[in-house]
């Protein structure tokens, strides 16, 4: 089965692929399977239900967050907000990881497509906008 082309999110293999990519740092063979599938940007991969964007986030990616914040925006996703709003089991959020790293490109990248992320808290009750990252205060 080609994992780019299934519809199944839930699918472990697709997980399996997006999980091995990532973890070889093949981040470009994971941005071309997003552009072919961009929901698949909200399937969980890790066992914290983390996603590619919170991966790619996590490994300081910042050229490739902006390619996938690209896909999101560029399909014109009926909610791309959706696919921002995603949270792990700890409730974070792509910008919380942001954030939490300090990192002002990614935080600019992910906060511009919806700003209501700002607000949002994890599952510690932590916003957003209260942590570490200074262009969202």
């Amino acid at each position: 089965m080609d994992p780019k082309m299934t519809d199944d999110l839930r699918n472990p293999e697709l997980g399996n692929v997006f999980f091995e990519k990532a973890m070889k740092g093949r981040w470009d063979e994971v941005v071309d399977i997003c552009t072919e599938n961009p929901m698949s940007l909200v399937a969980g991969i890790t066992r914290l239900k983390d996603t590619l964007l919170h991966l790619v986030v996590s490994d300081g990616q910042v050229e490739t967050v902006r390619k996938l914040i690209d896909i999101i925006i560029s399909n014109q996703l009926p909610n791309p907000e959706m696919l921002l709003r995603t949270k792990n089991e700890r409730g974070n959020t792509a910008l919380h990881i942001a954030a939490l790293m300090g990192n002002e490109a990614m935080c600019k990248c992910i906060a511009t497509v919806d700003s209501l992320l700002i607000g949002e808290r994890n599952n510690e009750g932590a916003r957003d906008s209260s942590l570490h990252c200074s262009v969202l205060r």
